[in-house]
């Protein structure tokens, strides 16, 4: 090492070499944030067509990509789509990806399923079969149970970091062109009670809110797969592939599909697209819908071009009402809070499965977003949509909050979007909801 060290020294200077080291140190610092400005990973989603169920075409094919984590979030889904109204005149295309955390493997993977495979597992008795493939036959049951062309299935797993997970979910939705991204929250109520958390997932619906290009829908379930919407959906642990009653199971002589839906309309994109949805489920014989509308009380201003697109939409809405016994319109004057927050809490009483609302409202007069961040537990579902979804706000219906596409390139951020996947995040804060005494407070 001396006759190196000698060779070295000989070659570069103490101060060459000082200069160098600075140099580099320099070089790599500057280079790494304007290659972040430069690039932007967001842009490979970029589209410049509207991909929303505001702007699908009436007679056009609704195409979901629906994330499943786990089993828990079957029913909740397949409650979804049949609300959802597949028809062989407005078919449902179904892209379903399973969510599955890397474990032992060096590189993502991203397994697109054989349905004839799958297919024939229905048919075959006594087959083994996986958790994964256990899933995929129950959609394939609820595709069958349909009229053919009605639904189609295409199943998929991603096998990939809950930090790189949205990498999957946006590129597939890219590729076939859906309209939306059903996603499901974080936290599941169980059977037995109390609210299981998956925190990796929370990660991932973070990031899909923040790049998705289309529509995305977080499913928030508090029926627990046996009651309400998923009464008469079949659980994801019914396995009767090769039986012969299974076969005669998937005909219509079940138990009809029953389901009462409400739609919050405050205003806004991301409330007209879940107006969209609420339009298209009151196809559904067996699905009655309830606008229910926001007005401001009195000395609270709005944006009037806001207002105006928001008028149109109502009155096609109305429009709508008036041709269908499954539908109807009302409105509620609200002037703070704590009104809309006594207007939530009526919809216990009305017996409703599901209640759909938009994700971002620009009404911060009477919704003060600066005020409730204090207390809000997961900031990216809006000030309406955690509300709903927390666990303090104990409500028996389920709730999907609905986000509507981004301009190309324009995506709003997300709170906590960029965070990373640690293995934990910080506990949310507590809070009170009190209509007793008509007010908010932090604990």
């Amino acid at each position: 090492f001396t006759f190196f060290d000698r060779f070295c020294s000989q070659l570069i200077g103490k101060n060459t070499y000082s200069v160098l080291m600075c140099s580099s140190v320099a070089i790599t610092a500057v280079s790494v944030p304007v290659a972040g400005c430069l690039y932007d990973p967001a842009r490979r989603y970029a589209v410049y067509k509207r991909r929303t169920l505001q702007h699908l075409k009436p007679d056009a094919d609704l195409r979901i990509l629906a994330c499943i984590h786990d089993e828990s979030h079957v029913s909740g889904t397949l409650a979804l789509l049949e609300a959802s109204h597949a028809t062989p005149q407005t078919p449902i295309g179904l892209y379903l990806l399973q969510l599955v955390e890397i474990a032992g493997r060096s590189a993502p993977v991203f397994i697109p399923h054989n349905p004839r495979r799958n297919a024939s597992r229905i048919a075959a008795p006594n087959a083994p079969s996986t958790d994964v493939d256990r899933i995929i036959n129950v959609f394939f049951r609820h595709e069958l149970r349909h009229p053919e062309g009605a639904v189609s299935v295409h199943p998929f797993t991603t096998i990939s970091p809950y930090s790189s997970m949205h990498d999957e979910v946006c590129r597939l939705a890219v590729e076939k062109r859906t309209s939306l991204i059903l996603l499901h929250y974080h936290k599941h109520h169980l059977l037995a009670g109390g609210v299981h958390a998956s925190l990796g997932l929370r990660v991932v619906n973070r990031k899909v809110l923040e790049v998705a290009p289309c529509s995305v829908a977080v499913f928030v379930d508090r029926n627990a797969g046996n009651v309400g919407l998923c009464n008469f959906i079949p659980g994801p642990l019914q396995d009767c592939s090769g039986s012969s009653t299974a076969s005669s199971g998937l005909s219509s002589s079940g138990p009809q599909f029953r389901a009462a839906v409400a739609a919050l309309f405050f205003g806004g994109g991301d409330d007209r697209e879940a107006m969209s949805y609420v339009a298209r489920m009151a196809r559904h014989p067996g699905v009655t819908v309830a606008v229910v509308r926001f007005l401001p009380a009195r000395g609270i201003k709005d944006d009037p071009a806001d207002r105006r697109v928001d008028n149109r939409a109502i009155e096609e809405v109305k429009a709508l009402a008036a041709r269908s016994r499954n539908m109807q319109v009302r409105e509620e004057l609200v002037g703070d809070m704590e009104r809309i927050v006594e207007v939530l809490r009526g919809l216990d009483k009305a017996g409703y499965d599901l209640v759909i609302v938009g994700m971002r409202h620009r009404w911060y007069p009477v919704m003060p977003a600066n005020g409730l961040s204090d207390w809000s537990e997961c900031p990216e579902l809006g000030v309406i949509g955690d509300l709903l979804a927390s666990s303090d706000f104990d409500t028996p219906y389920s709730v999907l909050i609905m986000k509507q596409q981004d301009q190309a390139g324009l995506n709003a951020a997300v709170p906590g979007a960029q965070d990373q996947w640690h293995g934990a995040l910080p506990p949310p804060p507590s809070r009170t909801i009190s209509l007793a005494q008509s007010s908010m407070s932090k604990r």
